[in-house]
């Protein structure tokens, strides 16, 4: 069962990350374009999830769950967006995974899971990742501090994120976990929407064409999917054993993708800097 859960949300986490930061590219000029690029995607993965999956009326702790769970969602979203916009969609990602870190460190302190030599050589491996990724070079790999802060801040958002769903695999309401993901999705949407009015310069500029129009109901339900499946396995598996795999293999996979479909190139050190980082989630894994 851990490999069907191992095999399909890295797929799942490669098309939408790629597509996202496809669209993000010169499209999305404001903090309005990217809350209405989130609010939409999120629109989509509830309305999948009801169709397809929510089978039941979550309870009142399942929605305040879904509201901390939503308030998490368009934060990382809105970020990850902007970093999409600063810097390659491979290197974001690479960045980004050191999320991983949080809900390690987490899981160890509030449910006693086992700290060993392998998760410490896997904690100097990221550190040394972090210092080889952020090279500048040509124009599609070109890096910044500002690209490197957004990166921070989504691995802050994503991480808080991910805490909300080791502790609802944890409560007495996990049985809940579809209309947790659609409630907290709906939450997302309606926040996005509502605090676009209230941003001051620029309104949405950002108009959608054909195939964007395509690809947004795809990405919101690969999204509702993943999240889905992440909080199955969860409940099935301890967070410091599946999340470092599950964080090497989606690594992986949108980075064949960005480099093979997006034309990125990527510098030597680059190259072995993404090499420690998927090195690193293996050994915290062991």
């Amino acid at each position: 069962m851990k490999w069907f859960y191992l095999t399909i949300m890295p797929l799942l986490s490669a098309f939408k990350v790629t597509s996202q930061g496809y669209f993000s590219k010169g499209k999305l000029n404001s903090t309005a374009d990217m809350l209405k690029f989130t609010g939409y995607m999120s629109l989509f993965s509830a309305i999948s999830l009801i169709i397809f999956t929510v089978r039941e009326v979550p309870s009142f702790e399942t929605v305040i769950y879904a509201l901390f769970l939503a308030i998490s969602s368009v934060s990382y979203q809105s970020l990850y967006t902007k970093a999409f916009t600063l810097g390659p969609i491979s290197l974001s990602s690479t960045i980004v995974s050191f999320s991983i870190v949080i809900s390690i460190i987490f899981s160890i302190v509030a449910y006693n899971e086992p700290v060993t030599v392998f998760k410490i050589v896997g904690f100097v491996l990221m550190v040394f990742s972090l210092i080889l990724t952020p090279a500048k070079q040509s124009s599609n790999t070109k890096t910044s501090f500002k690209w490197l802060l957004f990166c921070f801040l989504t691995i802050i958002a994503t991480g808080m994120y991910n805490i909300v769903q080791i502790v609802f695999s944890h409560s007495d309401f996990s049985n809940e976990k579809s209309a947790l993901i659609a409630t907290s999705y709906i939450f997302a949407s309606a926040i996005s929407f509502i605090i676009i009015p209230f941003i001051k310069g620029k309104q949405p500029l950002y108009k959608t064409d054909k195939k964007l129009a395509i690809f947004l109901p795809l990405m919101g339900l690969s999204l509702g999917l993943y999240y889905l499946f992440n909080l199955s396995a969860l409940e099935l598996f301890p967070a410091s054993e599946f999340l470092p795999s599950l964080s090497a293999l989606c690594l992986l996979c949108t980075i064949l993708i960005s480099c093979i479909l997006l034309k990125e190139r990527l510098t030597i050190k680059q190259i072995f800097g993404v090499i420690s980082t998927i090195l690193s989630v293996v050994f915290l894994n062991l």
